[in-house]
């Protein structure tokens, strides 16, 4: 029985992100795929199908003698986007002349096949707890079978959902995983612990910050958006402004605009001091620039709607090569999706009042019923809380957590050092995990810093041990 889980390794990650100066560090790394063979389902004893994980492992910087293990347990997408981004976990122990290491990634991997109702039986198999039970059998196998391996400590690194699991690792596996750096995981995303407004009011104060007066100006250009949506016309004009995929009609325009508001929540989560790739090269500090070409066309409603444009050019099409922009999830996105509905439950909502977005209410019971609907499941709301210490992580040793101060996640996330034996570090003017990337030039100094103190806190944790 197939499974829907497809794991990925990297022992030196990159950054799918990556500054375009990076290419050149990229270019030294030498990436080898292998395969593993591990349980379809690790906690029953009915069913003996092995299904194929994919890892990838950059070792050419190892020390066999004394070096690390750095595990990266990957995101909610196909690996190879995040071999990139993964060897940002590195820029934290390479560029800081740390102890000679080997890396390695794993990611949840969804099939090509987009999964419906019919596809419950694999999708089942689609879990946290399923995931690290792979990435626990290879680290195991890797010490075994890897020369040199034996009695190397292994270090977790991951940022949002990766940071994550790379914390859950350390709990779970304490015996496996001897220290963890979670970047930008956003533990506090669960229902029950906190208001579901606190996402998109941080992707607004990540633009007014940004720019003095520029959430009022996104604001204002939704009752021109929502004018033109409401009739076929101006669904037309809007099809024809942002060259969507799709044709658009007053039944879909809220997928629009939510796929509109989801630009701005992108741009807000990787909104960084350098430039750095993303279907297209986007430029340095691309809130900023977003809000400038928003307040450029404030004078007319047509200038307003081509400036939003403009900002979803920017970001999704910036080289001109798209010949359509597509509104919906491309088909990696359809495992998260069912994720979202099992165990990443993300309440959210907006007002419009305190945030620059519209009213959009979260009703849990609609919820239920769209995931019922779409996959067969009914979403159990505190499964992650019954499965994991979450937020509290009693016990919970030897992880570094970090946030950054104008990452729209970090509202989300623990916002202090849960036990005495962890730590916490909050990175002024960095945006989502950026504390992971390799060094750029254009790094300002309490970057330079996170990634020199993490160092050094998770060293001093590993040289401590036997």
């Amino acid at each position: 029985m197939p499974s829907l889980r497809v794991a990925a390794s990297v022992v030196l990650l990159l950054l799918t992100l990556a500054p375009p100066e990076a290419a050149a560090q990229q270019r030294n790394l030498t990436f080898k795929i292998h395969n593993f063979t591990t349980k379809v389902d690790h906690f029953s004893y009915r069913n003996n199908d092995t299904f194929q994980m994919r890892y990838i492992v950059a070792d050419q910087y190892w020390d066999r003698k004394r070096g690390l293990i750095l595990f990266y347990p990957g995101n909610e997408m196909r690996i190879e986007p995040f071999v990139v981004l993964c060897g940002t976990g590195l820029g934290t122990f390479l560029d800081y002349s740390c102890l000679p290491n080997i890396d390695i990634t794993a990611s949840l991997c969804p099939t090509e096949k987009n999964p419906s109702r019919q596809d419950l039986e694999h999708m089942s198999y689609l879990s946290s707890e399923q995931a690290m039970a792979d990435y626990a059998a290879l680290l195991t196998w890797l010490k075994d079978n890897l020369e040199g391996a034996k009695n190397c400590k292994v270090v977790a690194i991951g940022g949002s959902y990766g940071g994550m699991l790379a914390a859950l690792m350390r709990v779970k596996y304490p015996y496996i995983v001897e220290a963890a750096l979670a970047s930008s995981a956003p533990f506090r995303m669960f229902p029950g612990l906190g208001s579901c407004d606190r996402y998109y009011r941080g992707v607004t104060e990540a633009f007014e910050k940004s720019s003095l007066g520029c959430s009022k100006d996104v604001s204002r250009t939704w009752t021109v958006l929502d004018k033109l949506g409401s009739t076929p016309e101006g669904c037309k004009t809007l099809q024809e402004t942002f060259r969507t995929c799709q044709l658009l009609e007053p039944s879909n325009y809220p997928d629009f605009r939510n796929w509109i508001r989801h630009t701005y929540s992108v741009l807000a989560t990787i909104n960084y001091p350098f430039a750095v790739m993303y279907r297209g090269l986007l430029p340095a500090r691309p809130v900023k620039k977003a809000c400038a070409i928003i307040r450029g066309g404030m004078d007319t409603e047509e200038r307003m709607v081509h400036a939003v444009a403009d900002v979803v050019k920017m970001l999704y099409n910036s080289t001109g090569n798209n010949s359509c922009n597509n509104i919906y999830p491309t088909a990696n996105m359809h495992a998260y999706k069912f994720q979202r509905c099992t165990e990443l439950i993300h309440p959210t909502c907006t007002d419009g009042v305190n945030d620059m977005f519209y009213p959009q209410e979260w009703d849990a019971e609609k919820f239920a019923e769209r995931c019922r609907e779409r996959f067969g499941v009914t979403p159990e709301f505190d499964s992650m809380l019954k499965k994991y210490p979450i937020p509290d992580f009693q016990a919970a040793s030897q992880i570094f957590f970090t946030d950054g101060d104008k990452d729209p996640w970090a509202a989300l996330g623990l916002g202090h050092a849960p036990t005495f034996r962890t730590r916490y570090h909050v990175i002024e003017g960095a945006a989502h995990h950026v504390d992971l990337q390799f060094a750029h030039r254009d790094d300002p100094w309490p970057f330079r810093k996170a990634r020199s103190f993490a160092k050094r806190v998770i060293s001093n944790w590993i040289q401590r041990l036997p």
